[in-house]
């Protein structure tokens, strides 16, 4: 049987294109028309073929209506684009020139919070790197600082280097406009104890990188007229599992608490025990509380959450307690759902809705 060459596994994908100079297009930039004209022009027979199959009949235009967005710094303009990714990256163009980082499309939910790099750009702020992905970290260092040679240290350092080529003049020629946060150092602390005959978690596995990774990203804040809510850590959106996590990983946390005044709620929890399962409330055994100082509303701003109590039953029951030292990455406006009257249950509350 002759040998698998394992390189011939590996997905091919297409090299990057030549980045250009986005600053130079916007100077350069003078209508629409004159745009898609220049531009098809110059389209090669082959692509032409590619998108008349794909029936993108205005890709041209589209994506000209991306220069002329952020030429009139006119987030409405990128209205009309058919594709819901190139729409995205429009307004992304739009709130970076703008450099309003409010002007950063979602990355999902409103609790998921704005794409990091966007925000960073938008701010100028090579601080607001810290809440990107680890994969998408150096390549956020490198855009904002407009320095393709800092992608060295990229997963994906060809595709880093186009965007610090392409973005990076036009945020380094609008520093004046910066409006760096100063973030606090992140730690996080879980102390989780076996309870009513329960086994303790595995030694070491307590404290988890997953979870002082959380601190780093910081929280993201839903904010409406009468509540906040804020988020920490990863949902996964497992909702009620049995599946067990191997016992060689570490204890992780991620949850969204409700402020209303002086009242902090636990809207949803997740608790990650190594070896033994995940834990999701509502759904799980819990009761406890949870206590968050700061300013919920401001980007930047610092703040501590803690979280003691209760969680599940015997023979898996866990005594929780949990410090966490964090900033708030994002503040978004958006109306929330009226917070579940004390003591009643999530699911006669849900359905008298």
């Amino acid at each position: 049987m002759p040998e698998l060459d394992a390189a011939a596994l590996a997905l091919a994908v297409d090299p990057p294109a030549p980045p250009g100079d986005l600053k130079s297009e916007l100077s350069g930039y003078t209508t629409l028309d004159a745009c898609v004209r220049a531009r098809a022009a110059t389209l090669d027979p082959l692509l032409s073929d590619t998108l008349g199959a794909l029936g993108y009949d205005t890709f041209l235009r589209d994506s000209c209506r991306l220069l002329d967005a952020a030429k009139r710094e006119d987030p409405a303009a990128c209205a009309p684009i058919g594709s819901s990714q190139l729409r995205a990256r429009c307004e992304q163009w739009v709130a970076i020139v703008r450099a309003d980082p409010d002007g950063c499309p979602l990355e999902g939910q409103p609790e998921d919070g704005r794409d990091p790099l966007c925000l960073a750009l938008a701010a100028r702020d090579a601080h607001a790197c810290q809440a990107a992905p680890a994969d998408r970290r150096a390549m956020c260092l490198a855009v904002v600082k407009g320095d393709p040679h800092a992608c060295a240290a990229s997963a994906h350092p060809e595709p880093c280097a186009r965007e610090a080529t392409r973005l990076g003049a036009l945020t380094v020629a609008h520093e004046a406009k910066a409006r760096p946060m100063a973030l606090p150092a992140a730690s996080a602390h879980l102390d989780l104890h076996g309870i009513d005959g329960s086994a303790e978690p595995a030694a070491g596995n307590v404290q988890s990188a997953a979870l002082l990774r959380s601190a780093e990203r910081g929280a993201v804040t839903v904010r409406s007229k009468t509540s906040q809510s804020v988020t920490f850590g990863q949902r996964d959106d497992l909702g009620s599992t049995r599946y067990t996590p191997p016992a060689q990983g570490g204890a992780d946390v991620s949850l969204q608490v409700r402020l209303a005044g002086d009242a902090a709620q636990i809207e949803r929890l997740e608790l990650t025990v190594p070896g033994a399962g995940i834990f999701v409330v509502p759904g799980a055994s819990w009761e406890g509380t949870a206590k968050l100082v700061g300013d919920v509303a401001t980007r930047g701003a610092p703040c501590h959450l803690t979280v003691h109590g209760k969680i599940g039953v015997a023979p898996q029951a866990y005594q929780l307690d949990l410090e966490v030292q964090t900033y708030i990455r994002d503040a978004i406006d958006g109306e929330l759902p009226a917070l579940p009257l004390p003591g009643t249950p999530r699911h006669l509350e849900e359905r008298d809705r």
